[in-house]
């Protein structure tokens, strides 16, 4: 079977088209389960989740950077 890899969910390589629309994974790792919970709320309005710690967020990458800015 051939199968080839889906680089849309990869950010844009190279140049500074910050308006493309790209699909970002967003995985984390948190001990503290007060931050955890907190994040964990906050992701889910901004993002769709795939799995425990794990979300798939679509933006540019301008967007991307200040809703994951305004979550830290």
């Amino acid at each position: 079977m051939n199968e080839t890899a889906d680089t849309t969910a990869l950010p844009p390589s190279g140049g500074s088209d910050d308006a493309q629309t790209t699909r970002w994974l967003v995985c984390y790792d948190i001990a503290d389960r007060r931050r955890l919970a907190r994040f964990g709320r906050r992701i889910r309005r901004l993002a769709l989740p795939l799995q425990y710690s794990a979300y798939l967020m679509a933006g540019s990458r301008e967007q991307v950077r200040r809703r994951l800015d305004a979550l830290a």
